[in-house]
């Protein structure tokens, strides 16, 4: 669809005419799902999107504005859900535009508010916390609750962060239990995947995240401890992934067919274990969010993640984990926000769990630009 043409139909975007409105769905989010294709279209296509991206905010906030409005209205003449944290919210840190290392003095076992504003908040993932929403309005499948014990194929059930979230906010903000619109929640971590996360509290904040996570304007960046020596050069893999498996195990593969993923490898260090064998540091930053899509590409050059059965199978002992690894080595570190609302620009950087710092005493460098990258991470 040419540029022009695409700008005029998106902001000719109708408002809901929902007075009652509850839920998120196909009705009420397919205007918005259609224009965020769009979008994502012109900058997959590498056109120039400002003056398309502008026009998009606009008629989405307008949009969205009406469903918040509707929303609360509704919300307002029910009974309120109470939390059962007590309404209490746990925050680290609010009302600033960056938050930083030094901040992270102490990382919980359970979920925490690290930063927010009126509309967005910042979390922090425990490991062990699954994330288990599907956006009704996109199709996406139903998720399964819990997780499958990768050495047993057992499911289990897990602590489901999406239900936290709707017992923290569901009393003053409706989307914090709208399952259509994954409780806010704007991204996944896997189960064992520790880190930041980002939740919206209202529609517009929520569409508005989705539109930036379209064009590219949040950066993610991991650090994760793989098998074997990555080549050091600072490059992209893409590699097509494609999901496959029964629902409650599913796996991606490399595959012409799959969906383009882009992982960015930013810096490399080449480490060695106490039990002699070679391992590497590596911080990556991606470009989509596909199922596993680190775990897979590392996989895909010899390189399986730390303690990850399901994709270095034949690296690990029979116990089913790298012993000495507590979990899949792999951290969500730094979030980058290029507009959090309220004119605020988020940078946010979170510190290694103690876990996983205390897998990093048993190696040493290999160099000393490998020393240095994984003192930093001590």
């Amino acid at each position: 669809m040419p540029h022009e043409t695409a700008a005029v139909q998106i902001s000719r975007l109708p408002k809901p005419t929902h007075q009652n409105f509850v839920r998120w769905g196909v009705d009420v989010g397919g205007p918005v799902v259609s224009v965020l294709a769009c979008v994502e279209a012109h900058a997959e296509a590498g056109m120039p999107v400002t003056s398309l991206l502008q026009v998009a905010e606009t008629s989405l906030a307008a949009y969205c504005d009406a469903l918040d409005k509707s929303s609360q209205e509704n919300h307002d003449k029910g009974t309120c859900v109470p939390s059962q944290h007590g309404n209490q919210e746990h925050n680290d840190h609010t009302n600033c535009s960056s938050v930083h290392h030094q901040q992270f003095k102490e990382l919980h076992p359970d979920p925490r508010v690290v930063w927010q504003n009126s509309s967005l908040s910042l979390l922090w993932k425990p490991p062990g916390w699954s994330v288990s929403v599907k956006d009704t309005a996109k199709g996406e499948e139903d998720p399964v609750s819990g997780f499958q014990d990768d050495t047993s194929g057992v499911i289990s059930v897990a602590n489901e962060l999406q239900d936290w979230v709707s017992a923290q906010w569901s009393h003053a903000h409706p989307i914090a239990n709208d399952r259509g619109a994954c409780h806010g929640l704007l991204h996944r971590l896997d189960r064992d995947t520790s880190g930041l996360l980002l939740c919206a509290r209202t529609y517009r904040r929520y569409v508005l995240m989705q539109l930036q996570f379209a064009t590219g304007l949040v950066g993610k960046r991991y650090v994760c401890l793989c098998h074997g020596l990555l080549k050091p050069d600072q490059r992209r893999i893409e590699l097509p992934l494609l999901r496959q498996g029964p629902r409650h195990a599913m796996c991606s593969i490399v595959a012409p067919d799959g969906k383009k993923a882009s992982t960015e490898i930013l810096k490399v260090g080449h480490l060695m274990h106490e039990s002699g064998c070679n391992f590497s540091l590596v911080e990556v930053r991606i470009h989509t969010g596909r199922l596993h899509q680190i775990r897979v590409h590392l996989a895909s050059e010899g390189c399986p993640l730390a303690g990850d059965p399901l994709y270095g199978s034949e690296l690990i002992s029979s116990s089913g984990r790298d012993i000495w690894c507590p979990r899949i080595f792999l951290h969500a570190f730094a979030l980058l926000v290029h507009d959090a609302g309220e004119g605020q620009h988020l940078d946010a950087y979170c510190q290694l769990p103690a876990d996983l710092q205390q897998v990093l005493k048993g190696f040493q460098g290999l160099d000393p630009m490998s020393t240095g990258l994984l003192m930093k991470w001590w």
